[in-house]
């Protein structure tokens, strides 16, 4: 790639990381999990195409990469968030402070949110989102775009502040009387067959690629 390429792939990499900072701090102060679910995708789709600034091979997969890792991890937050809407209801499954002792009243569903957070987060044992992370950086340091991977730190250590924010609450000391009176087995009796298997099947496949992420980084040639 010539200097003029170069610049080129600096600029656009810049006005990336731009869009990566927006969907980082903008989270920060969000209490719907929807909302926050749906601005946290804007930085994540800026990790997605931020190893594209280098334009290679390389690159390419380790997008194609990411973009996987992100899917499972999305797929189980939203799939989980889907069960409590049918458990709790739409309103207050959509506040994150209902999310409060999530763990302890509900510790299958729990369980399987806080690890897709540590996964987005890339914190372990979410260990497939830092694998991704790592790949994704991996063409930026290599052509030297200093400033595209100094933005992408800063924003993935907002990212972390997101995540956890959510993850405190999932193990606080849950409200007295959340989900009322009713019986637990009635309870999990609300929540669609599809989406309990939505959780199982993205629970499992993101397990599954953290204990060996080189099940996804092996698909694309990373």
């Amino acid at each position: 790639m010539g200097r003029r390429g170069c610049r080129v792939s600096a600029a656009v990499g810049v006005v990336r990381g731009w869009r990566m900072s927006l969907g980082s701090v903008w989270p920060v102060r969000q209490n719907g999990v929807v909302r926050l679910l749906a601005w946290a995708a804007v930085a994540q789709a800026g990790w997605v195409v931020m190893p594209l600034a280098t334009v290679s091979a390389a690159a390419v997969r380790a997008s194609g990469a990411y973009l996987l890792a992100y899917v499972l991890a999305t797929l189980l937050a939203f799939a989980v968030v889907a069960a409590l809407v049918q458990i709790r209801g739409a309103e207050r499954a959509r506040d994150l402070a209902s999310y409060r002792g999530l763990m302890r009243d509900h510790p299958v569903l729990g369980g399987a949110l806080g690890l897709a957070l540590l996964s987005l987060a890339g914190l372990p044992p979410g260990v497939l989102g830092l694998v991704a992370k790592v790949t994704a950086l991996r063409p930026v340091v290599g052509s030297e775009l200093w400033l595209l991977a100094v933005i992408a730190a800063a924003n993935a250590v907002l990212g972390v502040a997101v995540y956890v924010r959510w993850l405190r609450a999932i193990l606080a000391t849950p409200e007295q009387g959340v989900d009322g009176a009713v019986p637990v087995s009635h309870r999990v009796l609300r929540v669609h067959p599809a989406t309990l298997v939505a959780v199982g099947f993205a629970a499992v496949s993101l397990v599954l690629t953290s204990l060996s992420p080189q099940l996804i980084l092996g698909l694309m040639g990373s």
